[in-house]
């Protein structure tokens, strides 16, 4: 299957098959803005296309100051989209679009993400050396801050008690979130090393509810 424009009602239709898979389970795919508007292009430039409004308005990546604005895409002239209706989700990626007020509603899930700051990458991650290192300790940081409350019994100006500040890190350690001191679950029970002790959970299920108990 192929993009279809019905040019009377002017409803262009965009088969599933044409988007990316991204996820099987649940089924998301993705559509890149530029490729969408090359196919529109395409359409509009062939026989059947030529005697009809234009169906895209292609704004190109523009570098200001050194940063590169992300491409924008516009459904003009009172195109609308379908998506080929079934269950799945659509993520637009590539630049920023109006196909948020271009869509016609169905099954499908349409999430475009635009942004005022949408910023065109070509490598890498597009943060810089600091942020990328900031991003990459932020479990140690974490882990240091929740450390320095138990340790301390509570920070300057942070304003808890040494009972809240073991109950904060006893929470920050039942959900396996440091990444030293890991969570182990069976069935019965849960049990996260502590310093000083060990944290155990008892896990039991009656009629269907599941009760954790700390022993």
């Amino acid at each position: 299957m192929a993009y279809s424009i019905a040019w009377s009602s002017k409803v262009i239709t965009i088969p599933k098959a044409d988007t990316v898979l991204v996820s099987s389970s649940p089924d998301v795919r993705s559509l890149d803005v530029t490729t969408l508007w090359q196919t529109l292009i395409d359409i509009q430039d062939g026989e059947e296309g030529i005697p009809y409004l234009d169906i895209v308005k292609n704004t190109p990546p523009l570098t200001v100051a050194g940063v590169t604005l992300a491409r924008v895409v516009e459904i003009i002239n009172g195109y609308t989209i379908t998506f080929e209706n079934l269950q799945y989700a659509v993520n637009i990626i590539g630049g920023n679009s109006n196909l948020a007020d271009k869509v016609n509603k169905n099954q499908v899930s349409v999430n475009t993400g635009n942004s005022a700051g949408f910023v065109s990458v070509t490598s890498g991650s597009g943060l810089s050396a600091e942020q990328a290192t900031q991003l990459a300790n932020v479990d140690t940081l974490i882990t240091a801050r929740l450390d320095a409350l138990i340790s301390s019994r509570a920070l300057p100006g942070a304003g808890l008690s040494s009972e809240q500040a073991t109950r904060l890190r006893d929470i920050f350690l039942v959900h396996g979130l440091d990444p030293i001191k890991p969570l182990t679950t069976r069935s019965t029970a849960r049990k996260i090393p502590a310093d000083g002790s060990e944290i155990n959970q008892t896990v039991s299920e009656v009629d269907g509810v599941v009760t954790v108990t700390r022993q």
